[in-house]
């Protein structure tokens, strides 16, 4: 019997301007990611619909393990928004 573990990642919200998507697909199929982070509690996953986001250490343990279940891991774009600057 296999075992799940149900996973809520944070919430980032702040889709940037070089975000490219189309939204002829449900969900939207995004071929570029462009993130502006407004807050971060420092988790390694992390969603911003319609995608998951995940920290470099946690992209190398993936790539390690024998985990299966996602597509692909790719680069994004990630720039700190005005209030991220401000507060933290």
């Amino acid at each position: 019997m296999k075992k799940f573990h149900f996973i809520e990642p944070e919430v980032i919200v702040g889709i940037g301007e070089n975000t490219i998507l189309d939204n002829n697909y449900n969900p939207p199929k995004v071929d570029q990611l462009d993130l502006e982070i407004e807050d971060w509690l420092g988790n390694d996953l992390m969603e911003s619909y319609p995608c998951f986001i995940i920290t470099e250490s946690l992209k190398e343990g993936l790539e390690k393990s024998k985990f299966t279940g996602y597509d692909s891991i790719e680069e994004i774009e990630v720039k700190k928004a005005e209030y991220f600057e401000n507060n933290y």
